[in-house]
């Protein structure tokens, strides 16, 4: 990765899509994966358990499972989350990224905030079930909206498609 391309995109350029477009090419041919990219595997890989099981746990509380109040159905996903955000923030330091600046990653960050409330009233602080129920398939939908943007690089998937 070229660190001024790094700096131009941590303190704003109007080539930002071209600059990111230049980050995400691979740079090495030895064999090996270089760090962002194992980075990237284990953002993804994180995202997809993270997911799996916020519906697992969604299930298990709806059908009044008391699975749902084991601890490792209460440690595990706080432990892979803070893996999924750790890989996240590692390669923004890696490309020297300011997340604000790139319109993609504003909306991932701001859909993320929204996803995390609505778990929080799915789970704990919904009042009735139907409450509780929206609140589960509004995050649900967040999160389909956080993967799209993740992979379309565009926060407009509407006009996208």
């Amino acid at each position: 990765m070229s660190w001024a391309v790094g700096a131009n995109l941590w303190w704003g350029s109007p080539s930002t899509a071209t600059a990111w477009l230049l980050l995400t090419m691979p740079t090495e041919t030895s064999g090996s994966l270089p760090l962002v990219e194992l980075l990237k595997l284990l953002h993804i890989s994180c995202a997809f358990l993270s997911l799996g099981g916020f519906v697992l746990r969604g299930v298990w509380k709806f059908n009044g499972s008391e699975l749902v109040n084991r601890p490792v159905a209460k440690i595990l996903p706080h432990i892979v989350d803070t893996v999924l955000l750790a890989s996240a923030v590692g390669i923004l330091l890696i490309w020297r990224l300011n997340p604000f600046l790139v319109n993609w990653l504003t909306a991932k960050i701001i859909a993320l905030l929204i996803y995390i409330v609505l778990g929080m009233v799915a789970f704990r602080f919904g009042r009735s079930r139907m409450q509780r129920g929206c609140a589960f398939f509004l995050a649900l939908l967040t999160a389909f909206y956080i993967v799209t943007v993740a992979y379309t690089k565009t926060p407009y998937i509407l006009f996208y498609m």
